[in-house]
């Protein structure tokens, strides 16, 4: 019997029935995760989710040997009801697409991964903006800024403060330039379609600059790092924002076309070229669901200093 069909021959009845088994199913799992991972108590729901799927296997024979398809909209069951669904559904992501918007979004479906990455990153982002500590007057470089969503953040701190972002997908540029056509309108913002490998820019131009989840897909690190050493001026500040290796190892696309980093190898790029005073800061998040599974989460700020000819002595 099909999914759908079981569906419609458990109607009323189905909630009773449900409601039951559902509690069945709750101390059923709490029992067999006490023994599995001897955690005494599970309290919150983010524990709770992972005994969830730490059961997997067991949910599976258990909800086929009692014909359990439906799951109530209950607040308390909002986990286990995604962690159903996902039984019974199919995996249909193609991870190798998604990577590939990852690097360059393009299209409809791109325009959709940089809306999607704007929330899934949204801490990095003001995080790296937060240790720019921009000022009155700073000129803002940010590479691969993707639909543009945070230029208003880092114009809002002093209208004398002028951003420029720069990525190479022609969907981002269009989609930064329409969301943000106010600040180009009044001279503050600019959008360029362009490579970081060799950037359309004057020299010592820029106080500050900044990039998250880019440096995974430099096929040369240390000539983009030299572009941008060339734009910055004497002590301006570049800010690398990563998820790092122990975290992007575990994430289903990486594989495809991502080279990983430890916050420390990214903070040794920055020294052999050209930056001093580099510091590492390191972020804690929640757990990020893919395609219906959980994944650790968190991320890496490395941040240094373009060096001064006094400071390279």
């Amino acid at each position: 019997m099909r999914r759908t069909d079981a569906c419609r021959c458990l109607p009323l009845f189905a909630l009773f029935v449900f409601e039951i088994k559902i509690n069945q199913v709750k101390s059923f799992t709490f029992v067999y995760s006490l023994q599995c991972t001897g955690i005494a108590r599970e309290s919150s729901e983010k524990r709770l989710r992972r005994l969830f799927w730490n059961s997997r296997k067991l949910f599976q024979a258990f909800f086929a040997k009692n014909g359990m398809l439906v799951v109530p909209t209950h607040r308390n069951y909002k986990y286990l009801q995604k962690f159903l669904n996902s039984l019974f559904q199919p995996k249909t992501m193609d991870f190798e697409a998604v990577a590939a918007q990852l690097r360059k979004p393009e299209g409809d479906f791109g325009k959709k991964v940089g809306e999607n990455m704007n929330a899934t990153n949204e801490k990095m982002n003001r995080t790296a903006i937060d240790v720019m500590r921009l000022e009155a007057a700073d000129t803002v470089l940010e590479i691969g800024m993707g639909n543009g969503a945070f230029c208003e953040d880092i114009l809002q701190i002093h209208p004398t403060i002028r951003y420029t972002g720069c990525d190479f997908s022609e969907t981002m540029v269009a989609e930064a330039r329409d969301r943000n056509q106010k600040w180009i309108n009044v001279g503050q913002a600019d959008f360029l379609l362009t490579d970081a490998v060799d950037l359309p820019l004057e020299a010592n131009s820029f106080t500050k600059a900044f990039t998250v989840n880019t440096l995974y897909f430099w096929p040369e690190p240390p000539q983009i790092l030299v572009q941008l050493r060339r734009v910055l001026k004497p002590g301006g500040t570049l800010v690398i924002g990563i998820r790092p290796r122990t975290v992007m190892d575990n994430l289903p696309f990486v594989q495809y076309g991502f080279r990983t980093y430890t916050a420390h190898e990214v903070e040794t790029l920055l020294q052999a070229n050209g930056f001093t005073h580099t510091e590492i800061r390191e972020f804690s998040e929640p757990d990020q669901e893919i395609d219906g599974q959980f994944y650790k989460m968190g991320f890496a700020v490395i941040s240094g200093k373009k060096a001064t000819e006094s400071s390279a002595l």
